[in-house]
C-alpha cells in the first residue's frame, strides 16, 4: 500500500491528520529483545523503503496529542470533509485495514456513533460516513492511472492513519541530512521489528525524532512515533494491534451505497504527465477535482523536513477549511492572514486564500508566502 500513496505533501502536513498508537515493546519495557539478524541503519532503512506489497489484515489504533483545543462538532456551513480531516487532530481513533492485490485497500476507522470507510480495487474508490450517510465515488477513467487510497475524497485524509501511510509521508521527508540509526528491537502486534529512528538535522523543522517499527521478515511499518523538537514523548503515534498476512476476503473492496444515501460522483482526470505539484521534485497527482489540466496545483517550497506545501486559493484544500468559521474558531489572526500552530505542523491562511502547511514553524510558512 505505501507504493501507491503518492508523495506530493510534505511529510509533516500530511502529518496533521495522521494519527495513530500502539505498544512498542523492546528491552526497556520489560520485554525480550526480539531475535532479528543483526542489521545496521542503512540495510534496515532499505528493507522499510523497499518492502514489497503484501497482502493482510490488521487493527489499529490512534491518538493525537498536537495541543489543539477541543474540535467543534457542530459548525453550521462547514464542509464535512474538512471536519472529517480535522478529527484525527484531537483525540483517539480506533480502526481496520485490508489490503489485497495490486491496488485494493479498505481503511475502516470507528467513530462513537458511526465508522468512516475508504475502499479501493484499482479503478475506483468509495468513501463513506455513516454520520451523515453521504458517499463520495471516484471512478478512474480511460488513461487516468488507478483511483487510489488517496484520490482526493473530501475526508479521505483523515483516514490516513494506518503506519504505512504515514511511514511513505516520513520517507519522503528523509534526506542526506537525516541521521538514522537503529535503537535495539522489539515485538509490534506479535511480530518482531527493529526499531529504526530517523533524527532531522535540520533546525527548521519541528520534527524532533521519528521512531519506525519495521517488521523483521516484511519490511512493513508496523509502529511509527513522531516527537516534535525539544520533547521527550511523541505527539504522533500509528501502530497495529494485530497484523495477520494473508490474503482478505475480496467482497472486502466492494462497496454498494446504502438505502438512501447522497452519493456524489467524482472522476479522476486523465491528465497528460508533468501535471500535478509544481515543484520541480519529480511527477505529481491532481486530486479528483475535476480541475482542467493547467488549473493552478499545489507548489512545493523547499524539501526535505522543512519542506512547504501552498495550496491555490480555491482548491479543494483551501476552501474546505475556511467554510463555515471553522478555521476562525481553531486559529490566530497574525501578518498575512490566519495561523493554526501545533507541536509538529504549521498551518496558515493567507488573507489572499491560499494555504500554506508544513512541519515548520510559522516563521517559515510567512517567509516561503
Amino acid at each position: 500500500m505505501a507504493h501507491s500513496i503518492r508523495r506530493w505533501a510534505p511529510a509533516g502536513a500530511v502529518a496533521l491528520v495522521v494519527a495513530a498508537s500502539g505498544a512498542w515493546a523492546d528491552a526497556g519495557s520489560g520485554i525480550a529483545t526480539q531475535n532479528l539478524p543483526e542489521r545496521d541503519a542503512g540495510e534496515v532503512l532499505a528493507l522499510l523503503a523497499g518492502h514489497d506489497h503484501e497482502q493482510f489484515s490488521a487493527s489499529f489504533e490512534t491518538t493525537s496529542d498536537l495541543g489543539l483545543p477541543a474540535l467543534p462538532t457542530n459548525i453550521p456551513g462547514t464542509d464535512s470533509g474538512a471536519l472529517s480531516a480535522l478529527s484525527a487532530l484531537t483525540g483517539d481513533h480506533e480502526g481496520r485495514v485490508f489490503v489485497g492485490e495490486k491496488g485494493q485497500a479498505r481503511v475502516q476507522v470507528f467513530e462513537d456513533f458511526g465508522e468512516r470507510d475508504l475502499i479501493t480495487n484499482g479503478t475506483e474508490a468509495w468513501y463513506f460516513d455513516s454520520g451523515d450517510n453521504s458517499v463520495v465515488h471516484v471512478s478512474a477513467p480511460s488513461g487516468a492511472g488507478h483511483a487510489d487510497e488517496n484520490s482526493g475524497t473530501p475526508g479521505t485524509q483523515a483516514l490516513q492513519v494506518t503506519p504505512e501511510a504515514l511511514a511513505a509521508r516520513v520517507l519522503a521527508a528523509v534526506d542526506p541530512s537525516t541521521q538514522v540509526s537503529v535503537d535495539g528491537t522489539g515485538s509490534v502486534a506479535g511480530r518482531a521489528a527493529y526499531n529504526l529512528v530517523l533524527t532531522p538535522r535540520t533546525a527548521d523543522t519541528l520534527v524532533g525524532r521519528v521512531a519506525v517499527a519495521v517488521d523483521g521478515d516484511t519490511g512493513i511499518p508496523l509502529r511509527v512515533a513522531i516527537t516534535p523538537r525539544g520533547a521527550d514523548r511523541p505527539a504522533l503515534e500509528a501502530a497495529f494491534t494485530s497484523f495477520d498476512l494473508g490474503a482478505p476476503d475480496a467482497g472486502l473492496f466492494s462497496f454498494t451505497p446504502p438505502a438512501g444515501a447522497t452519493v456524489t460522483e467524482q472522476e479522476l482526470p486523465a491528465l497528460p504527465d508533468g501535471h500535478g505539484v509544481a515543484d520541480g521534485h519529480g511527477r505529481g497527482d491532481m486530486h479528483a477535482t475535476g480541475d482542467a489540466p493547467g488549473a493552478a496545483r499545489p507548489t512545493v517550497v523547499g524539501d526535505g523536513w522543512a519542506a512547504v506545501l501552498e495550496l491555490p486559493a480555491g482548491t479543494v484544500g483551501s476552501d474546505a477549511f475556511a467554510a463555515g468559521g471553522l478555521a476562525d474558531q481553531l486559529t490566530t489572526k497574525v501578518d498575512g492572514g490566519r495561523a493554526l500552530e501545533t507541536s509538529l505542523a504549521t498551518i496558515l491562511f493567507t488573507d489572499d486564500g491560499r494555504v500554506l502547511l508544513g512541519a515548520v514553524p510559522l516563521d517559515r510558512l510567512q517567509a516561503a508566502e
